[in-house]
């Protein structure tokens, strides 16, 4: 079956959401793999113990190598945790599930900022940059998703140091919208540089969300 899910990368205390489509089997492995997940997301909520959930989800995916939403939770977790060696393998194992996502290519440049390698950060946001070019032009401007990929790409723009074309196209963005909760999420991002931005997603407080997971 078919669903979808909602996604975030964090900036700060903003949270950016996008829409993706994972194909999970409702085979008897991934239902053990599923019941696992379920028991790690009930440890973070009741008794965030981030590593516990950690340990769980890894039993999850080794049960199912392709849950693409245990892998996004325990990345999220691993950041909160600033555990930036795992959770950059975790990343890459979301681009290599979902290649054609950008967002997780940003997540990885992002993680190479906090290691301090901005030539492997450059080159992941340079990827997302064709991602998201690619993605919106063979996406409907009525898909309730594309607004928000136009606002991770311009976002994007920053990070690659494009400060003034992102900041430009998050105006524009922010000027066309009626949905206020939108037009705040563009609001915490607009009008930053590269440096404030990154820095803001370093220091973001913890932000996981686990709607539509299967």
């Amino acid at each position: 079956m078919l669903q979808t899910r909602a996604r975030v990368f964090c900036i700060g205390t903003m949270i950016i959401f996008s829409s993706c489509k994972e194909q999970q089997s409702k085979s008897a492995s991934h239902l053990q793999a599923r019941a696992l997940y379920d028991s790690a997301m009930n440890v973070v909520f009741e008794k965030h113990d981030h590593q516990a959930a950690i340990d769980l989800l890894n039993q999850a995916t080794a049960i199912d190598s392709n849950y693409v939403s245990a892998y996004y939770s325990k990345l999220s977790l691993q950041m909160d945790l600033k555990e930036v060696d795992s959770a950059l393998i975790t990343a890459k194992k979301l681009r290599s599930l979902i290649p054609r996502m950008p967002d997780y290519a940003v997540t990885e440049g992002l993680l190479y900022e906090m290691k301090g390698d901005t030539i492997s950060s450059a080159k992941c946001f340079e990827q997302a940059s064709v991602l998201y070019d690619r993605l919106l032009d063979t996406m409907s401007t009525s898909n309730p998703s594309y607004n928000i990929f136009l606002m991770n790409k311009a976002v994007n723009h920053i990070f690659m140091g494009h400060e003034k074309t992102g900041n430009a196209l998050l105006s524009d963005l922010h000027r066309k919208q009626t949905d206020p909760y939108f037009k705040s999420a563009l609001e915490s991002v607009m009008n930053q540089s590269k440096r404030e931005l990154i820095q803001n997603f370093i220091s973001r407080k913890s932000a996981l969300d686990n709607s539509g997971a299967n």
